[in-house]
């Protein structure tokens, strides 16, 4: 059994293989995956902040709708009781 690895590099219009020691091989697969984890977290951090901005513009929205409504109706009690105090 051999300790040399075989690397093949391709894109579009090339395909390059080449040898290499066991060792070196390892070490590039264990970049490799670090730098894959690294740029899964950065996706995964900026989509749960994507999350959390739409949850506060959301959670924003739904206070000012209730502070709408809770004036409308107080607008229409302040009416109603002006109405009963005319009709008396």
């Amino acid at each position: 059994m051999s300790n040399d690895y075989v690397i093949r590099l391709t894109n579009t219009h090339d395909s390059v293989a080449e040898k290499y020691d066991k060792v070196f091989v390892e070490d590039v697969l264990r970049a490799v995956k670090e730098e894959k984890h690294r740029r899964m977290e950065v996706v995964y951090d900026s989509i749960t902040n994507s999350i959390e901005k739409m949850a506060e513009r959301l959670h924003n929205r739904l206070i000012e709708s209730n502070e709408q409504d809770s004036k409308s109706i107080r607008r229409l009690e302040t009416q109603s009781d002006e109405n009963k105090q005319v009709s008396y």
